[in-house]
């Protein structure tokens, strides 16, 4: 809008009509406005008017000015609009869009006229501006003719301008989506622009409203109808979720061009906010999985970034990432496990194999992506990578506690294969430590890991280096105190090899590898008391007795019990056709070292020669007699069954397709249930004593506190080390109970109470 430049006029020295009548002074002074208003400004003398108005003021007729003054510009407005605007209004918005643009051309050029005649009322009564309207604070005579306009002409044909501003931007909208370009002339922006102007300078109500009309009234209107306009008058007919997608991305980057060429940048912002919020929270809702599917499935970085940025909404963040969770969790689903293999720990160590390979390939994809923006804003202050492995971490935790006890056990067997591999790789072992974290029973991961860990060692299936890797690995990975007893085992293989060197060499008259071991590090509760009873071969019961000998000399503090059941023994043999290193329990073997004076012995007399019970060593025969795998020894009778008058000799004609051969022993299913019951026995043990130790911490400073909440508290404690369930609770609380650490209320069993 060009104003003319204001016009400065000096205070009068003589004033004229200083005591005329207003009503007189008033005829003069709208004479010179109707010069103003009929365009002949060059027959205005600005000196006279100005004089006038001036001794109007001092003679206090300034409420009756400014009264007439408005009524004046009101009359001219309103005939100026019945004139020139009326005739231009379209009947209806159906008519065609030349009228429409003709209307708002008109309502254009009006205003800009009507202002500079505003302007010009304005600089005659820049005194009465100065004196009166400033010191009664109402408005001087330019924001009057403002009002004026505002009351006399945009709001009576507010609708009209209206609904014909936005009828032209949705026709925009129409031929811009066929053409994806700009489709309105340089002239046309100018009107609209000049419009958005007009609606920004004068205010949105008539009490002095702070908004502007087109805050006020015009922006919620064109947000809303915008809306309306991308919800309704968009045919999502014959798209896939991709072209969908594509087509949405084409619209919003044509509004924000169209836009922020025609309005402020804050309407802008708003618009593209809410025509981008339409789409999310209506059909880009409805194909949101399947475009995740195609994201994932693809593994296409820049469609998953577009998904990210294309809105900041919570809601729709949270939906993206589920979505990913889910597909990532249903695509660990897929894994299958091998459960024909009569070798679980392959079967284990393949599955496992399987799930970090996925999971590799998550987490570089979705770091590629830079799919972190998207995370909800909970995780905002855990970094870029931190909150892609939160995803990731639900996933595989989710996944995990499908079946919590299978997963930690099956991840200790993947260690386990790894380890007692010729060349283990710290690389993939690596891998597999990091999900560790995402584990629920970390704690039978830990039981399962020590007794593998276990017979690692004392079968010599590893090396101390690699172990003492993986124990540093799970340390970082889940704390010390997982791996206190770990370190522990270890700390004892190295203690019993500085004591193998303290034997006198002429002792060594065979290869003896004792291993000394602290009994509350090792997972071995249930040790058979005949170990001490046993009759041994007169070569081992003397390395027994230096051995013996020489640990009390450095340790003369410590009892040395020998654990017989735990050794394992290697014997050299050639048999007939071919000669094999025969590796067996210690049990196992001192069966077959009898035979070494005698080719033929009963069972009654093997047990006389070794002091092995019965079971035991019934069961022993069994393996190395009756078990068709191995049979290095013969009986007779032939029979499945084992009897004390039975006789045995060594199988000379044994043969095996390599020389070293390790002899299982047989295991009853019995044994195998009784095993794993004692183990969940101790896991629920030690389960009770670390809930114990949560429950008192806890109700030690609160000192009463209710059944759930206890509960509650009590999970998250040890959450980190297990899912604490209601069973394990109540047993704590009751041995809590019956150790007077803690009282019910009588009056409420749902209270506890601490006792000091």
């Amino acid at each position: 809008m060009a104003l003319s430049k204001r016009i400065k006029i000096t205070v009068p020295q003589v004033l004229a009509n200083s005591n005329g009548k207003f009503s007189d002074s008033w005829l003069v002074l709208k004479e010179g406005l109707d010069k103003i208003y009929t365009d002949c400004i060059e027959d205005v003398s600005y000196q006279d008017l100005y004089k006038l108005v001036y001794s109007l003021v001092i003679n206090e007729n300034g409420e009756l000015l400014y009264k007439h003054l408005k009524e004046y510009l009101v009359e001219r407005l309103t005939s100026s609009m019945v004139e020139t605007l009326m005739p231009e209004i379209p009947p209806n918005q159906e008519e065609g869009l030349e009228q429409t643009w003709t209307f708002l051309i008109k309502f254009d050029q009006f205003f800009e006229r009507e202002a500079k005649r505003f302007k010009l009322v304005a600089d005659v009564m820049i005194y009465f501006d100065k004196v009166y309207c400033n010191a009664q604070r109402i408005p001087e005579v330019f924001d009057l003719g403002l009002n004026a306009f505002r009351d006399t002409v945009v709001f009576p044909l507010k609708d009209n301008l209206n609904e014909s501003i936005i009828k032209v931007i949705n026709n925009a909208r129409d031929e811009g989506q066929i053409k994806r370009s700009f489709v309105l002339e340089a002239v046309q922006i100018s009107v609209l622009k000049s419009l958005f102007h007009m609606m920004e300078t004068i205010s949105a109500e008539k009490n002095d409203d702070p908004n502007h009309f087109y805050t006020g009234i015009f922006e919620p209107l064109l947000i809303e109808r915008s809306s309306e306009y991308y919800r309704n008058n968009v045919d999502w007919t014959d798209y896939t979720a991709l072209q969908t997608f594509e087509k949405m991305g084409a619209m919003i980057k044509f509004e924000k061009a169209f836009m922020e060429g025609l309005i402020n940048p804050d309407s802008s912002h708003k618009l593209i906010d809410i025509l981008t919020n339409t789409f999310v929270s209506g059909k880009l809702k409805d194909i949101l999985g399947e475009l995740i599917n195609e994201v994932m499935t693809s593994k296409d970085r820049t469609l998953l970034q577009r998904l990210s940025s294309i809105s900041e909404d919570e809601e729709y963040r949270r939906d993206l990432v589920e979505g990913v969770k889910d597909y990532i969790s249903r695509d660990f689903y897929s894994i299958k496990l091998d459960e024909v293999t009569r070798k679980k720990a392959i079967a284990a160590a393949k599955w496992v194999s399987d799930l970090v390979e996925k999971f590799e390939q998550y987490s570089s994809f979705l770091k590629g992506a830079a799919f972190a923006e998207s995370i909800p804003s909970n995780t905002a202050n855990e970094g870029h990578s931190s909150s892609i492995a939160s995803v990731l971490g639900d996933a595989t935790s989710n996944f995990f506690a499908d079946d919590p006890m299978q997963s930690a056990q099956f991840v200790s067997l993947y260690f386990d294969v790894q380890l007692k591999a010729s060349k283990p790789s710290k690389a993939e072992l690596g891998n597999v430590v990091m999900l560790l974290k995402f584990l629920s029973e970390k704690d039978e991961f830990v039981n399962v890991y020590k007794q593998q860990l276990s017979r690692r060692l004392l079968h010599q299936r590893t090396t101390i280096d690699m172990e003492r890797y993986m124990i540093n690995r799970i340390k970082d990975e889940m704390g010390s105190f997982f791996t206190l007893k770990l370190e522990s085992m270890l700390r004892d293989v190295t203690t019993s090899s500085e004591l193998l060197k303290s034997l006198p060499e002429h002792e060594k008259q065979f290869e003896f590898i004792p291993q000394v071991l602290t009994m509350t590090a090792w997972p071995f509760q249930n040790l058979n008391d005949f170990d001490a009873d046993l009759i041994l071969p007169r070569e081992l019961q003397k390395v027994k007795e230096n051995l013996e000998v020489a640990y009390n000399k450095k340790y003369n503090q410590r009892v040395l019990n020998w654990a017989h059941k735990l050794g394992l023994i290697e014997i050299s043999y050639r048999f007939e056709k071919s000669s094999h290193d025969l590796a067996m329990s210690f049990y196992a073997g001192l069966i077959f070292l009898a035979f070494e004076e005698q080719d033929e012995l009963t069972t009654e007399k093997l047990q006389q020669l070794t002091n092995l019970p019965e079971q035991e060593l019934v069961k022993q025969l069994v393996t190395l007699a009756v078990a068709p795998r191995y049979r290095i020894l013969l009986k007779e009778p032939n029979t499945k069954t084992i009897r004390m008058t039975d006789t045995f000799r060594v199988n000379e004609r044994y043969t095996a397709a390599t020389k070293s051969v390790r002899i299982q022993t047989v295991i009853s299913p019995n044994t195998i249930s009784n095993a794993v019951q004692d183990k969940n026995s101790q896991l629920d043990k030690e389960r009770t004593i670390v809930t114990n130790a949560a429950i008192v911490r806890i109700l030690k400073p609160s000192r009463q506190m209710i059944f759930d909440d206890l509960f509650d508290q009590a999970k998250k404690l040890v959450e980190q080390r297990f899912t604490l369930t209601k069973q394990t609770f109540k047993r704590s609380i009751d041995h809590l109970i019956d150790k007077e650490y803690v009282q019910r209320d009588p009056n409420d069993h749902e209270v506890y109470h601490y006792i000091t």
